[in-house]
């Protein structure tokens, strides 16, 4: 069952009454204003009650910037004028359709701004002190790996701590902006709570100004604080905002043709330095990408490596890029080597992206399922919470692969997927390893799909009589796992709060 369908209302809605969130949820709406009954009751939803009888909402103006942004991607992936279907009907924001890029972003950016009071962000910003800057930068490296970060993160921590004003290796405003943003956003001190507006809204007007200039590490900056920005919004609940900053680093690394990288060009230690630089930045993009729609119902921005998709010459992020393998080699099942950790987020989120497309077809991808299983027996120990994010991946691409199939085959692939989900958790040397600290935001989706597994066939089960306990502890202990990091981030306390409501429309009591 997809993650629309998971809260179910057999009360028709009137159009224009109920609130946009009571919507996407398709539950029962009193349309109260400011917030309506069913937002007020639970508030992770609260935020996002808005209604749209008076003009759009912030969330479909949002809407309708990404579905031009998308528009601007397809035109960048295919310069021929090949479409990818996703249309070209009129729309409120035509007259910003043949702007540049930059420009483009900039002025879309700078809508998400618009009414703030940005001098008074920008004073209660200046309150901080350089060292509490400092120190919130070091923060989020620290955790960087989990958000996205695909820069060099010692380079930033000495940079950090012995800065050297105006040099070329000074930090762009822009980064450290988004990273003192996330620094606040992870911090445990109370007091630092009340500026995390003041630095979003600090963090999006300084994208904005800094996405005009073509200079190559411009971009390379705009598509890191573009990642941080969606990865951020996202973690906080609000996915509209992360899908349109998702869109602009896809729009960022294609403008660069990033995609079409050939390593053998680089000269010197500091043009390979560049090119990896580049590498990294268009497979953590592309990764991000892929990873976000492969776990929710949306389609990625670009699907590499099918036909009518983006062509992608550029190898996978490795220390060695002559030695390095290609997405071909990969898709063709053909001896690929690279095993960085970014290049086996890359082909997770590759193969995770495939079976979501693939998930309407008449009858399951058997090639790529073979392919799934020969990546996730491949995939080395988990030593790290990213590497178990990977691992959890691969399962979640068999259980987007499978979805929607009712034959006996596919319904066990998908619970075997979810098994192993709870197998890798419960795994005691898992736990001690990846203990403490942050972790991905996209764990919220992974365990979301796998309870949707667990529920779907309890409710079988339940409907069938049969005695089904081993599948209602397992339940309840991701139940349990989600509950623990609910307080962590919202995204992880909304999915739960939908997990919730759709044991309860199944009748499975989770007490």
């Amino acid at each position: 069952m997809s993650q629309g369908n998971l809260l179910l209302s057999s009360v028709p809605l009137q159009r224009g009454k109920a609130c946009l969130s009571c919507r996407r949820r398709k539950t029962k709406c009193d349309s109260t204003r400011p917030i309506c009954g069913p937002c007020s009751r639970n508030p992770n939803f609260a935020d996002d009650c808005e209604y749209d009888d008076e003009g759009p909402a912030d969330s479909q103006i949002l809407e309708e910037q990404i579905r031009i942004l998308q528009q601007r991607i397809n035109e960048l992936q295919n310069p021929a004028g090949r479409r990818s279907g996703h249309g070209s009907r009129p729309n409120q924001l035509s007259s910003q359709n043949q702007m540049p890029l930059g420009p483009l972003l900039s002025y879309f950016h700078s809508q998400q701004t618009a009414g703030a009071n940005l001098d008074a962000f920008s004073a209660m910003a200046a309150e901080l002190p350089p060292i509490v800057l400092q120190a919130l930068a070091h923060n989020f490296l620290h955790n960087a790996s989990s958000f996205g970060f695909f820069l060099n993160a010692q380079a930033f921590h000495d940079a950090i701590q012995h800065p050297v004003p105006q040099s070329p290796g000074s930090l762009p405003v822009v980064l450290l902006n988004v990273m003192h943003l996330w620094g606040i956003h992870l911090s445990t001190d109370a007091r630092l709570a009340r500026y995390e507006p003041a630095l979003l809204a600090h963090s999006l007007n300084s994208t904005a100004s800094s996405l005009t200039s073509t200079h190559p590490r411009t971009l390379l900056h705009g598509a890191q604080a573009e990642v941080l920005l969606a990865t951020y919004f996202f973690r906080n609940g609000r996915i509209v905002e992360g899908r349109y900053h998702i869109s602009a680093a896809i729009g960022i690394v294609l403008s660069g043709r990033w995609n079409m990288i050939r390593p053998g060009a680089a000269g010197s230690a500091e043009e390979l330095r560049a090119v990896k630089e580049q590498i990294a930045a268009f497979w953590g993009v592309l990764t991000l990408d892929s990873i976000w729609a492969g776990v929710h119902d949306w389609a990625p921005n670009v699907i590499p490596g099918v036909p009518g998709g983006l062509d992608v010459e550029t190898p996978w992020p490795a220390e060695n890029l002559q030695q390095s393998g290609t997405l071909a080699r990969f898709l063709a099942g053909l001896p690929d080597h690279p095993d960085s950790l970014q290049a086996l987020q890359a082909k997770a989120g590759v193969l995770l992206a495939s079976a979501a497309t693939a998930e309407h077809r008449a009858a399951p991808d058997i090639v790529l399922d073979r392919r799934i299983s020969t990546f996730t027996a491949a995939l080395p120990p988990i030593q790290s919470k990213p590497v178990l994010v990977v691992h959890l991946l691969a399962r979640v691409a068999i259980i987007r692969l499978h979805a929607g199939y009712g034959s006996s085959e596919s319904r066990g692939k998908m619970l075997n997927a979810a098994r192993d989900v709870l197998r890798l958790l419960t795994n005691p040397a898992v736990a001690e390893e990846v203990k403490g600290g942050v972790i991905d935001p996209i764990i919220a989706p992974i365990l979301t799909r796998t309870c949707n597994v667990l529920i779907s066939e309890l409710a079988a089960a339940n409907s069938a009589g049969t005695p089904a306990q081993p599948l209602s502890d397992s339940l309840k202990f991701l139940v349990h796992v989600m509950q623990v990091m609910a307080p962590q981030f919202k995204l992880m306390a909304t999915n739960l709060a939908a997990v919730r409501e759709l044991c309860n429309a199944a009748r499975i009591i989770l007490a």
